[in-house]
C-alpha cells in the first residue's frame, strides 16, 4: 500500500470513528501502555505506539538477512531511574536527545529542541497525583501534545502517568515515508523544532490540580538493528522493567502456500520475551484479518495483520515452539524473534 492509499484509507476510517494509537499496522497491540488512553489524531504515515518493550521493525528490501546476534557490549548499560517523571538515558539502545518537564500545577510545556536525524520517537506523559485512571475510556482530565502547531497525540492524565510508559513513532524508523510524516509536522534535520503540551479537563472547566506534571521525550533511532529477510529487528528490547537482548530471530515473505513461521526455543534461567508478526502487510483488508501467536500448538494471542506484537513474556523458562500463522490475504514478512533477560 502506497501512501496515497493509506492516506485515503486512514480518512475513510476518521469519518466513522475517532482512531486510537494502539500499536496501527507495524507495532502490535500487546506493548503493555500504562497509559490507560492514547487517541491517533495525526499523521497518514501511521503514528505507532512502541510500548515499554521498545522494539522497532522495518521491512525494507527482501534478501538481506543477518543470522548472527551480535554479541552483548562490554560498556554496561546505562543506569535507570526510578524517578518517575525522569525519562531514561535511553530506551533500550536509543539515545535520549531532548526532554522536559512542567513545573508543578503548570497546565503547559514546552519543549525545544534542534535534531539531527529525523528518526524520532516520542514518549509522553500527563501526571496527576490524586486523580484516579480513567474509567472505560472517561477520563477526568486529558493532555495534547502539538509539534510545530500540528496534532501528534493526546491522551489520559492519571496519577499512575510515568515517564517511559509508552514511546511514540512513525513505524517504518527508516522508510522514506517516515522521514515524509515527520516533514509534515515540520520536523527537519539541523532546525529547531517546537513541542507544546497542554493539559485540561476532559469536561467543563475544573482547575487543574496544583501536582499536575507534564513531561516530553524525544528519542534518536539510532540503537542497533539486524536485519532478517529484509526486516529490521532491534537488538535491545526493555519490558516490565527488565531488560532484554535478541538471542534468535528468523522471517520470511509470506505468499499464498506459506503461511506459517516456527521458531524453537531453548530453555534458559528466565522466560524470554516475543516479538511477532507481518510487517510490511500491505493487503487491502489487513486490519479485519488475523495475525496469530502460538506456543507449543496452542494459541497465546492474535493481532490484527501488518502489525507486529512485542512484550509477550512467556509462563516460564523451559524450552518451546513458537509459531505465527497468518488468516488468507495476508502478506509482508513473518517475523519471529525471541529475547533473553541480561539484568
Amino acid at each position: 500500500m502506497n501512501l496515497t492509499d493509506l492516506t485515503d484509507e486512514l480518512q475513510a476510517e476518521a469519518a466513522e470513528a475517532r482512531a486510537t494509537v494502539a500499536m496501527n499496522r507495524l507495532t502490535g497491540v500487546r506493548q503493555r501502555i500504562r497509559t490507560r488512553r492514547r487517541r491517533q489524531v495525526a499523521s497518514a504515515a501511521g503514528l505507532t505506539a512502541l510500548g515499554v518493550a521498545a522494539v522497532i521493525l522495518v521491512p525494507g528490501v527482501f534478501g538481506q538477512r543477518a543470522d548472527r546476534v551480535p554479541a552483548p557490549p562490554t560498556n554496561p548499560a546505562p543506569t535507570r531511574l526510578s524517578d518517575p517523571l525522569s525519562f531514561a538515558s535511553d530506551q533500550a539502545g536509543d539515545p535520549l536527545i531532548a526532554h522536559g518537564v512542567s513545573a508543578p500545577g503548570s497546565p503547559d510545556l514546552v519543549l525545544r529542541f534542534t535534531p539531527t536525524d529525523t528518526r524520532l520517537a516520542i514518549s509522553d506523559f500527563c501526571r496527576m497525583p490524586g486523580v484516579t485512571a480513567p474509567v472505560k475510556g472517561n477520563a477526568a482530565f486529558t493532555f495534547d501534545l502539538k509539534i510545530n502547531g500540528h496534532a501528534f497525540s493526546s491522551g489520559d492524565c492519571s496519577k499512575e502517568a510515568t515517564a517511559n510508559a509508552s514511546t511514540m513513532s512513525y513505524g517504518d524508523d527508516a522508510s522514506k515515508e517516515n522521514r515524509t510524516a515527520w516533514a509534515e509536522l515540520g520536523v527537519v534535520a539541523g532546525r529547531e523544532s517546537v513541542i507544546r503540551m497542554t493539559a485540561k479537563p476532559d469536561k467543563g472547566k475544573a482547575a487543574i490540580p496544583p501536582q499536575t506534571r507534564l513531561g516530553v521525550g524525544v528519542y534518536a533511532l539510532s540503537g542497533e538493528r539486524v536485519v532478517d529477510s529484509g526486516v529490521r529487528i532491534k537488538v535491545q528490547a526493555e519490558s516490565d522493567g527488565h531488560r532484554y537482548r535478541l538471542a534468535g530471530h528468523t522471517a520470511a515473505p509470506a505468499t499464498a502456500t506459506r503461511r506459517r513461521l516456527s521458531l524453537h526455543v531453548p530453555a534458559g534461567t528466565h522466560p524470554v520475551m516475543l516479538l511477532w508478526g507481518n510487517p510490511g502487510d500491505d493487503s487491502r483488508g489487513g486490519r479485519t484479518r488475523t495475525v496469530n501467536l502460538l506456543v507449543d500448538g496452542r494459541e497465546q494471542a492474535s493481532n490484527s495483520g501488518g502489525s507486529v506484537g512485542s512484550g509477550d513474556v512467556l509462563d516460564d523458562a523451559g524450552p518451546h515452539t513458537v509459531e505465527v500463522t497468518l488468516d488468507p490475504g495476508l502478506r509482508g514478512t513473518m517475523v519471529l524473534a525471541y529475547y533473553v533477560r541480561t539484568d
